[in-house]
């Protein structure tokens, strides 16, 4: 055997700053597919920019402005009941081409929990402003209507009971959440 001491060689510095791509998210959504992905990326994103602490300069600020950018911009708001009757737009989350399995469902819903949890975290670590606060309340607010559109979805395979009790399905009890 060799005696390797002193070959080790020297230290390879970590490189400063990380490059993020930011312009892997669409610039506007108009079928189910698309969005999912988009949240996906958006979800990938975020996580990168969190593992990556010391390597990412205003990672809080790049998470809070992608979230926003997503949630204000490139995702639509779905559409209430009585928009879609009246109207004929079609809404990205309830329109025929989202035909959703339980399992996507369920995806669907865990990404929107972890972005809600990435804008948090980010949320609460910048010092907050009056105008930053309605920030918040919009993008929380757009979460949670992308989220009741997607519960109230009609699940195609194995529809869980309590999807099917808050949307109100007339074979199930309403339990006095069934709006008419």
């Amino acid at each position: 055997r060799a005696d390797i001491t002193g070959m080790e060689g020297g230290i390879n510095p970590v490189s400063q700053q990380m490059p993020v791509d930011m312009l892997m998210v669409s610039d506007r959504v108009y079928v189910f597919n698309d969005a999912l992905g988009v949240l996906t990326k958006t979800e990938r994103i975020c996580t990168f920019l969190t593992n990556l602490k010391e390597r990412v300069k205003f990672r809080n600020f790049l998470k809070l402005a992608l979230i926003q950018h997503v949630f204000t911009q490139v995702l639509p708001i779905p559409l209430g009941p009585k928009t879609r009757a009246e109207s004929s737009k079609t809404c990205v989350w309830t329109s025929k081409e989202a035909q959703l399995q339980h399992g996507t469902q369920v995806h669907v819903l865990h990404l929107l929990r972890l972005l809600m949890e990435h804008f948090v975290s980010a949320a609460f670590s910048v010092r907050s402003q009056r105008a930053f606060d309605g920030v918040k309340i919009v993008v929380a607010g757009a979460i949670a209507t992308i989220a009741d559109a997607v519960l109230r979805q009609k699940v195609v395979d194995v529809p869980s009971d309590f999807s099917e009790i808050l949307s109100g399905r007339e074979d199930t009890p309403s339990f006095g959440t069934g709006v008419q």
